[in-house]
């Protein structure tokens, strides 16, 4: 498969994985008919990406968005960067978690930083025993802070690490736990407000968000690939009954948990030829 945009590869997933485990017919809703070149008047993009039509008639809307979209994007970007903040004195690195948050942590850790000089901290850990992160450092994913005097010449200010030593975890049932109080927080988001919006808007009864998971959730990814299934429920926003984990691989069996709302989860394994399904919808 070639894919211009990975918005369309994340379509194509979804499409391939509803089909494959409903037997249902899926069509993609998103305008994608060309702009006029000498257009300047925006996309419309209040439609929800696919709707899914039963033998009996019935429809239903999906949404689908992806983990890579903050982690995987916003670290390469945050990682090679470094944020001043004139209320500091020293130069910090902060080992975050995989799951962290950029925008948020540049919104909030200088206040929390401030705190930690004014305090006399230099340092935190927060592996063990020694754990004695404050309760905002925790929220915001930071694993562990050192810092040092401003080079000569330089401002105070702070980088910010990505943490892997947490890293591929196996097949453990608490990580499929995990990966859906992690499902749970991205759909709550204020990045993802539009998940719920947008399948509100569609007038149908039933609606299903698709979460492409990869590789920006290493910790949980693992288990879901290995075969473990939740045991716990998630926690969906109003507008959103249904909800889809997939895993891109390649190469390999691409495998998809799912809720329908009846209390448990079910799996699937797609083949080449499901995979392969949903080609005409992404040619011409």
């Amino acid at each position: 498969m070639i894919f211009v945009k990975s918005k369309d590869a994340d379509e194509w997933l979804a499409c391939a994985t509803l089909q494959a485990a409903l037997g249902v017919k899926v069509v993609r809703n998103d305008d994608q008919s060309p702009q006029p070149r000498r257009s300047r008047q925006p996309r419309p993009n209040g439609r929800h990406d696919l709707t899914i039509t039963y033998a009996d008639g019935r429809r239903a809307a999906v949404e689908v968005v992806s983990t890579r979209d903050e982690t995987a994007m916003g670290f390469s970007a945050a990682s090679t960067s470094y944020t001043t903040v004139s209320r500091l004195t020293r130069t910090w690195v902060l080992v975050v978690s995989p799951e962290a948050r950029i925008k948020d942590l540049k919104r909030e850790a200088p206040a929390a930083l401030a705190r930690l000089e004014e305090n006399g901290t230099t340092s935190l850990e927060g592996r063990g025993i020694s754990d004695r992160r404050p309760q905002e450092l925790r929220r915001l994913r930071v694993v562990s802070c050192v810092s040092t005097p401003p080079a000569e010449g330089n401002k105070a200010g702070f980088y910010l690490v990505q943490d892997f030593t947490a890293g591929w975890s196996g097949g453990s049932s608490d990580h499929g736990d995990l990966v859906v109080q992690r499902c749970n927080e991205l759909l709550a988001s204020a990045e993802k407000a539009d998940v719920p919006r947008k399948l509100l808007a569609s007038g149908l009864s039933e609606r299903h968000a698709v979460v492409v998971v990869t590789f920006d959730w290493l910790d949980s990814l693992g288990s879901i690939e290995s075969g473990a299934l939740p045991r716990i429920a998630p926690t969906l926003p109003k507008g959103v009954d249904r909800l889809w984990l997939v895993i891109p691989r390649e190469p390999g069996p691409i495998r998809a948990i799912y809720w329908l709302g009846d209390g448990r989860w079910r799996d699937v394994v797609l083949t080449e030829e499901q995979l392969e399904a949903p080609r005409g919808l992404f040619s011409g």
